[in-house]
């Protein structure tokens, strides 16, 4: 939690700093930050993998290489493409049955991660406390 609070003061800060070059003396004017919203770990959900792989595997193959498995501020989930403004700064993924991208939108701002098809698994398995 304390690397993501740093990154997001980051990113605060540079874009205050692009606001103060576009306009100057209007920067303060024009930032309005994010509400930030803590989120909590996923519980169980029942994901049909084979077919979330599948769709992965069809925009792939439509010429897109950032395919993700997506979910929203509202829990739901599902497959879909990375916004064309983020593939600048992420790899693409060479193989679509090895990888994926996790793009997490539940908190202030969108985070998109590749991971292994374990790994994104293990993300939504039920864990019964003890």
């Amino acid at each position: 939690m304390h690397n993501d609070l740093i990154l997001y003061y980051f990113f605060a800060y540079v874009l205050f700093l692009a606001l103060s070059w576009l306009t100057p003396g209007k920067a303060l004017d024009e930032v309005v930050p994010p509400l930030l919203h803590r989120t909590l770990p996923l519980s169980g959900i029942e994901v049909d993998w084979e077919e979330v792989k599948r769709g992965i595997q069809a925009i792939h193959d439509g010429g897109f290489a950032w395919p993700a498995f997506l979910i929203s501020q509202n829990g739901k989930f599902g497959t879909g493409r990375i916004a064309d403004e983020m593939v600048a700064w992420l790899s693409p993924i060479a193989d679509p049955l090895q990888e994926v991208y996790f793009l997490d939108t539940r908190a202030s701002h969108a985070m998109a991660v590749k991971m292994t098809w374990h790994e994104l698994q293990a993300k939504f398995q039920f864990r019964v406390q003890a």
